[in-house]
């Protein structure tokens, strides 16, 4: 018992020191960010108008369907928040977040678009700051959006000091092709193709090939992938140091960081499904080396003695200790797990997010605590401002957007099928996976607990389910046979 004690509170205070330390590189990135000269961004935010104004607040890419439609109301907006600073106070700026709103404040586009004119018309673009800051302008308002951290801007606006709009959405496209083929190639000699595939179908699903073309939605994606290699990679590193804890607190508070509160799931349940896969080949492993060692002996001792019976004994041996090592991993232990590290992730994204709250109300003197706590009460009310929302209309909403009705009620179909036939014939599987199909419902949570921004934006919020649909893959690919010991070799 005091084992256990002492083990908990070494834990709790290596989890509060990395949580210092990413709070204080959060906090030093944002200041050295908004230290940057504006003069370029500006220029490059001015080049960007045009397909903004061309393209509108919600374009739809590659097809007509609300699955594939791109945010520039919230990109406007973040371009908007990456050209302002208060003059002289990059701490300030770094935790208020700010932004001007023109004449037309409602339209993002449009509001950036007058907010170039304003820029255009002045001999230098730190008169518009200040005009608007010290309220001498009647046709700019100055405001703030900080209750998030808004984390994206350290990458952003490097970028658009070199690049435009239009040039960072090409820039965007080879990135993350570039970076989505690293994770499947990872996935691939890893765990196996089928996994990669699993993951390439999902990621397809839910239209990641129109991520580049928003810079909204290429936040949680790079998320999901960075995290996927960081796993895929060091795995073994972290279950050698049992840092699995500290890593998934990690991914938490840096999804809090980079997130708008867009699809911040998709990170944490593809690294969830990723690590519970590797534990599984991992234990899948250590039982061929136990099978071909066992056998060997077995062979051994049989040709020595030249008797069945201890050959016999041998088998008995190599099959209680399959029983007994249960691929290396108790099912009990495996879930146990998925929960502790989803708990802790979590914790990571609450307590980062709460922690700007408090930052920056204790910085601006303002109560951004209750901004936000207000916030957090109207997205998980269960109406809009026209009507009551239920619990099944919200999750429909979402689940329905990536496939339409139809597929969807033959993917259902298949899947009770496949479930069926898993009880009845490769039940032992079903049980291996279990921990996956657990973690396939957390998008279902999130959208009853969230009711009224998960029905509001479903258009993006059904990219949660990108880890059902990649957990739920990966179990049926499980369960056509365990991971095959490619790497493994048996001398019979």
């Amino acid at each position: 018992m005091k084992k256990t004690v002492r083990k908990l509170i070494k834990s709790a205070r290596k989890l509060t020191i990395l949580y210092f330390i990413l709070i204080f590189a959060f906090s030093i990135s944002m200041v050295l960010c908004y230290a940057l000269p504006n003069k370029t961004v500006v220029k490059n935010i001015d080049k960007s108008i045009e397909t903004l104004e061309y393209e509108g607040l919600y374009p739809r890419k590659f097809g007509n369907s609300e699955a594939v439609q791109l945010d520039n109301f919230t990109d406007a907006w973040m371009l908007n928040i990456a050209s302002t600073k208060e003059l002289g106070h990059p701490v300030k700026s770094a935790f208020e977040n700010p932004f001007l709103i023109a004449e037309n404040g409602s339209d993002k586009v449009k509001n950036l678009s007058l907010l170039m004119k304003h820029y255009n018309n002045t001999d230098d673009y730190k008169d518009v700051y200040r005009a608007a800051k010290d309220g001498n302008s009647t046709s700019l308002q100055y405001s703030s959006y900080s209750r998030y951290w808004h984390g994206y801007l350290i990458v952003l606006k490097p970028l658009l000091s070199v690049f435009s709009y239009d040039s960072l959405r090409i820039v965007n496209t080879i990135a993350m092709t570039a970076v989505l083929i690293t994770v499947m190639y990872l996935l691939d000699i890893k765990i196996g193709t089928r996994y990669a595939l699993a993951f390439f179908a999902s990621m397809m699903s839910i239209r990641i090939f129109i991520a580049p073309f928003s810079i909204q939605f290429s936040n949680m994606f790079y998320m999901t992938l960075f995290s996927m290699i960081g796993i895929l990679s060091f795995y073994e590193w972290i279950r050698k140091r049992r840092c699995e804890y500290l890593v998934f607190f990690a991914i938490g508070a840096c999804t809090s960081f980079f997130d708008l509160l867009t699809f911040p799931l998709l990170p944490i349940g593809a690294a969830l499904t990723t690590y519970v896969l590797l534990s599984l080949n991992n234990s899948k492993n250590i039982s061929v080396n136990n099978l071909a060692n066992n056998s060997g002996n077995c062979l051994e001792n049989s040709l020595k003695n030249c008797a069945g019976s201890n050959s016999s004994n041998c088998s008995e041996n190599v099959s209680g200790n399959n029983s007994e090592n249960n691929y290396g991993l108790s099912l009990l232990w495996r879930m146990i797990e998925v929960l502790k590290l989803s708990v802790i992730w979590t914790v990571g994204y609450g307590l980062t997010w709460a922690s700007k709250w408090v930052l920056a109300s204790v910085l601006l003197n303002e109560n951004v605590v209750k901004r936000s706590i207000e916030q957090i009460f109207l997205r998980t009310s269960a109406e809009t401002s026209d009507q009551k929302l239920t619990m099944y209309g919200v999750i429909r909403n979402n689940v329905v957007m990536p496939f339409g009705v139809t597929v969807l009620k033959l993917l259902i179909c298949i899947a009770v099928i496949w479930v069926i036939v898993m009880i009845m014939r490769r039940r032992k599987y079903l049980l291996d996976v279990l921990p996956i199909l657990m973690v396939s419902i957390y998008p279902i949570v999130w959208y009853a607990v969230l009711k009224n921004h998960s029905f509001i934006h479903s258009w993006f919020t059904y990219r949660d389910l990108g880890v059902s649909i990649f957990a739920v893959l990966s179990a049926m690919a499980y369960s056509v046979g365990p991971f095959l010991p490619v790497r493994t070799k048996i001398n019979h």
